[in-house]
């Protein structure tokens, strides 16, 4: 049997044929085999047959370029149990001498068996490892289609530096596509890897996950099938088609019963509107669609969101798979589950740091993970987990691993963050101040064209498109701010932020100027419509203030900072606090909003909804910056829904357009919100890809 030339390929070596001679017999060839056979490497390879328990004789014919072997009546074996005695008896073999490299790859006889992956006693099935140029290789498996067993992979791959991988899927099932840095890692040590993330996940937990059964959205994929069925094929179909539009419909009406009784209109007025229009046309298409559009975005935001955030916190986990260390004066490359605390840790230009720790000699340049830009890193300076040196070479003390690590803190809170709900009031406001309006044209439509064209008036969707914006727009927010050492937990905390014209600074931090001048990063904030920037004197390391905003800068006054908001917020600011919100949270409570300034290492939770990590001007101009575009990405959402909806109800009144082409325009408006959000969170996932890039 031919292993298949992609995995060849994949392995770096030709194909080995491996087929039943009779009973008890398997006969090799190819190329391996003849490769084997050579003067130089003939003795290892019958050495290497011999060492099988099973083996009884061995027969080898140069001229042929075959191997005959021969195996005892054993009890209890099989012939997959001789394919990986084989298979491990080749293992150490070189890749260029025979067809295995270092783990125990076999093949089943039966030629529409997929190539299996054997390890202590467990087995893992690979349909196929395609090599698509050096160091990039895409692996192919039945389970990576399932959620569950991709995201449990990833968590693992994710770990690994020098990696950087992508997901996908097609009709023979999921990939996970995965390139590797020349140099820091063989493709040998990418299958151990793989092998190591496979057997821990797909082969235990995750392929005993039991996806949960979602009846709603089986029942909106049956509505659109007998939708079709009953408009096209076989008008009967009907009374099914209203049986399960009543279903969808169920909780609707009793609430829409309840608006109108009130004399209030609201969006379950809306549907139920649509739903008895429906049943008047007897037309289910237009609503079968509708609705399967319903249940199509979130899983699509949801995947889109789960994907990219993996990607992103990939670089707070990141963890070299070895490192050299310095052990009683002998340096040894030591792999990562092999490092003791107390470790000296050398790390040269290219490495990652594998934990938090403390630098002992040395002189280089690191990039965080966590903050922005690079830092000098000396004798005495804290080193933290996934930093990379970017130049130079230190000695470091490795204090924490794992669990410990700042980074792996920090990494927890933004993912929380990241799948916190957010608030849909604005979205639903806007929705349902559309509904009367979009009720009176319904009637109008009624007059003039009859049900049809009163359903086109009802159909506009003015919700899915501006909450997609809402929720990608919030990842994406979250993102941008972990770049810059900022986490955010609360979206309604950005938008207040956004909204404030005062910023009062609290004594006892340190603010470091950053890059750019305290001038040009007060202008930035006046641009972006902070009037006031109140800090006490000498917060500065440098000693230089900010004086070029309207209101200049009060250079004494912030140390009751608390009496100060309220002062401003007398004059009509709207006022947030930045400092230390547990030392000072009187000030923290007066304010709009409030930012606590925190440093690593980190014990509890931020007390606030925002937090900066570093006391820089540039992350609070960040901080500002991200909490501006969330806002204007909102709104735009809001122009980006309202202009097909009025495209539909001028077309719809005036142009005779079909319900079809309603549809069709009002999902064009949610396709270019999708598009808009998916744009900015996977522009926020690249963020400093040249500093991270494996």
């Amino acid at each position: 049997m031919r292993l298949p030339d992609d995995m060849s390929r994949a392995v770096a070596s030709p194909p080995l044929d491996v087929r039943q001679g009779g009973r008890g017999v398997l006969v090799l060839s190819g190329k391996p085999v003849e490769l084997a056979m050579k003067a130089e490497h003939r003795r290892e390879f019958v050495e290497r047959l011999f060492s099988i328990p099973e083996l009884s004789s061995l027969e080898l014919s140069r001229s042929a370029g075959q191997a005959r072997l021969r195996f005892g009546g054993h009890a209890g074996s099989t012939h997959a149990s001789l394919l990986r005695s084989l298979a491990k008896a080749m293992r150490a073999l070189k890749a260029d001498h025979i067809a295995m490299a270092d783990m125990e790859m076999i093949t089943a006889l039966s030629p529409d068996r997929p190539i299996e992956l054997w390890r202590a006693g467990t087995r893992v099935t690979f349909l196929r490892v395609k090599a698509l140029r050096p160091q990039r290789y895409r692996f192919f498996h039945r389970e990576f289609r399932d959620p569950a067993a991709r995201s449990a992979v990833l968590s693992e791959l994710m770990g690994i530096a020098y990696l950087n991988y992508q997901i996908g899927s097609g009709l023979g099932g999921g990939y996970i596509e995965v390139e590797f840095q020349s140099g820091r890692m063989t493709l040998e040590s990418l299958l151990a890897i793989m092998e190591s993330a496979l057997l821990g996940t797909v082969g235990s937990a995750a392929r005993n996950h039991v996806p949960p059964f979602h009846f709603r959205q089986h029942l909106v994929g049956t509505n659109l099938v007998l939708a079709v069925v009953s408009d096209y094929l076989f008008p009967p179909a009907r009374i099914q088609s209203i049986m399960t539009l009543w279903m969808l419909n169920a909780r609707h009406v009793p609430a829409a019963g309840r608006a109108l009784k009130d004399w209030r209109v609201n969006l379950d007025v809306l549907y139920s509107a649509i739903a008895t229009l429906t049943l008047l046309s007897l037309s289910f298409i237009a609503s079968g669609i509708m609705y399967w559009m319903f249940e199509f975005w979130p899983r699509r935001v949801k995947h889109l969101r789960e994907t990219e955030m993996t990607k992103f916190l990939a670089r707070l986990k990141r963890r070299p798979h070895s490192v050299w260390v310095d052990r009683d004066g002998t340096e040894m490359e030591v792999e990562l589950g092999h490092l003791r605390l107390g470790d000296t840790v050398i790390l040269r230009e290219g490495d990652v740091a594998p934990g938090d720790g403390l630098a002992l000699s040395g002189d280089a340049l690191v990039a965080e993970s966590w903050t922005a830009g690079v830092h000098r890193k000396q004798a005495g300076d804290a080193i933290h987990c996934s930093g990379r040196i970017a130049s130079g070479e230190t000695r470091m003390r490795l204090d924490s691993l794992g669990t410990g690590a700042v980074t792996t803190t920090l990494a927890e809170w933004h993912a929380r963050a990241m799948l916190e709900p957010v608030s849909d009031e604005r979205v639903k406001r806007l929705a349902t101040a559309t509904v009367l309006p979009a009720m009176v044209l319904a009637g109008v439509a009624l007059t003039r064209g009859g049900v049809s064209m009163a359903k086109g008036m009802v159909r506009p969707d003015y919700v899915t498109g501006p909450m997609i914006s809402r929720e990608l727009g919030w990842v994406a927010s979250v993102m941008e701010a972990a770049e810059n050492g900022i986490l955010i937990r609360n979206d309604a905390a950005l938008e207040k932020l956004a909204q404030c014209d005062c910023f009062v600074f609290g004594p006892g931090v340190a603010w470091r100027p950053g890059t750019r001048p305290p001038e040009e990063i007060g202008e930035a904030l006046k641009s972006l419509g902070v009037e006031e920037l109140l800090m006490p004197a000498g917060a500065m390391e440098n000693g230089r203030a900010i004086s070029v905003l309207s209101h200049g800068v009060a250079d004494a006054r912030p140390v009751d900072a608390g009496g100060l908001i309220k002062e401003r917020q007398y004059l009509g600011r709207q006022v947030a606090f930045i400092g230390d919100c547990v030392k000072y949270l009187d000030a923290a409570v007066q304010a709009d909003v409030s930012v606590h300034v925190s440093h690593p290492p980190f014990h509890t939770a931020p007390p606030v909804e925002l937090a900066l990590f570093e006391p820089g001007l540039d992350n609070v101009l960040a901080l500002r910056s991200i909490a501006t575009a969330y806002n204007n990405r909102l709104r735009g959402s809001f122009a980006t829904a309202l202009i097909p909806n009025l495209a539909c109800v001028v077309g719809g009144l005036y142009l005779g357009l079909p319900i079809l082409g309603v549809v069709a325009l009002t999902n064009a408006g949610t396709l270019v919100s999708y598009l808009q959000g998916e744009r900015a969170l996977r522009r926020a996932v690249a963020g400093r890809r040249g500093v991270f890039a494996d």
